[in-house]
């Protein structure tokens, strides 16, 4: 998979466009030698000129093909860009009633989100007050519901 995508650039004219697949797959973006990580990187690197980043649902994460290619022309492709616009939609004049539905096992890193959307819904779902993690994130003392 690697050596075959890493040698394309080798077969594309200078004016050209080319595209990988998704790189969440590669098992080099997970792991721990900083050494073989900067190889990574170093080969994504070199593959291209602009790099555009169009995973938006991948946006959030650490990951090689994400934060360590170092070219100088970045962008946000039309994907990043159209969910951007969604949400700032949703957030600054939201269709009523305003319902958010947070999930996934990470609370932790969803509290400063929490925090921020609170003034704006009209109802929020978290887990129960009871959960550790809830305890844990300071939120034990508000609803699970607002309204």
């Amino acid at each position: 998979l690697l050596s075959s995508s890493f040698s394309t650039r080798n077969k594309v004219s200078s004016d050209a466009f080319s595209s990988w697949i998704n790189r969440a797959f590669v098992s080099l973006q997970i792991i721990a030698d900083p050494a073989a990580v900067e190889k990574f990187r170093a080969s994504l690197t070199r593959l291209g000129d602009v790099y555009v980043n169009d995973a938006f649902g991948n946006s959030h994460r650490d990951q090689s093909s994400l934060v360590g290619i170092s070219l100088p022309q970045r962008a946000k492709g039309f994907l990043v860009k159209k969910e951007l616009v969604y949400l700032e939609k949703a957030l600054e004049n939201p269709v009523r009633p305003f319902l958010v539905i947070l999930g996934g096992a990470k609370v932790a890193d969803k509290i400063q989100l929490i925090k921020n959307l609170l003034d704006k819904v009209d109802e929020a779902r978290w887990p129960s007050p009871s959960s550790r993690r809830h305890r844990e994130c300071g939120l034990a003392n508000r609803s699970s519901t607002r309204r």
